[in-house]
């Protein structure tokens, strides 16, 4: 599962700007984490917005909320400085591959290599 998620993480981050922005939330985001719509605004400043934030707080350990859904499948948020949630994560098999999914975001995530296609 983290390997997939770093899959699509890094294809997003790569090809994030080669399309419209409502394509990228509709087809890459909001598949591989839930995003809150008002996060991810239809702009390309709202796309390079979301890419900026997940950069700056894909680091940082604390910015994980590790969750429990009703289903009892473990996921987890990712969260910026002002608590709002960035991105919820798939919902997972076990709390390890959930912790592995995180180690994989907290990598890759802060990659500065984005190629705007546009």
């Amino acid at each position: 599962a983290a390997s997939s998620l770093n899959s699509a993480l890094n294809v997003f981050l790569v090809v994030a700007l080669m399309f419209s922005p409502k394509v990228i939330y509709e087809a890459i985001i909001s598949p591989l984490f839930r995003w809150p719509k008002l996060v991810c605004h239809y702009s390309k400043s709202g796309a390079l917005n979301g890419i900026e934030s997940v950069q700056t707080n894909s680091p940082i350990e604390a910015r994980y909320a590790k969750e429990v859904a009703k289903n009892e499948k473990p996921y987890f948020n990712l969260k910026a400085a002002n608590h709002q949630i960035i991105g919820t994560s798939q919902m997972y098999s076990s709390t390890a591959a959930r912790d592995n999914g995180i180690k994989s975001v907290m990598e890759n995530g802060k990659t500065t290599t984005i190629k705007d296609l546009t």
